[in-house]
């Protein structure tokens, strides 16, 4: 459980949160986790789904704009660069999970 943050001190080289911070109570929580545990130069990797709709699903706890989930980072003085993906689709059990136009925010952060 994440937002029981059990390891401390600057022993990452890399941290990798994909498709996980929309479902945490405090996401800044986490970062702030996050930059402890990571040491100099290391990297963060993250992606969050941008939603314009806060209703879309149930277990989403945040909705996130581009600018924000930049800031998640950027805020820490960590450098890198994001990207923002558009057209993943695909089904289980016959039942469309990621509608073609949603859009994904993935960022690569230095912590400098």
């Amino acid at each position: 459980d994440i937002e029981k943050e059990t390891i401390s001190g600057d022993q990452f080289d890399i941290v990798v949160s994909l498709e996980t911070i929309e479902h945490l109570h405090e996401p800044k929580r986490f970062i702030n986790w996050v930059d402890g545990v990571l040491k100099e130069d290391g990297v963060f990797i993250y992606s969050v789904p941008l939603f314009e709709d806060p209703n879309y699903n149930d277990h989403h706890l945040q909705t996130f704009t581009n600018e924000e989930a930049e800031k998640l980072a950027t805020d820490k003085g960590w450098q890198g660069k994001y990207t923002i993906q558009t057209g993943i689709n695909f089904q289980v059990d016959g039942l469309n999970i990621n509608p073609q136009d949603q859009k994904w925010f993935m960022g690569v952060y230095i912590k400098k």
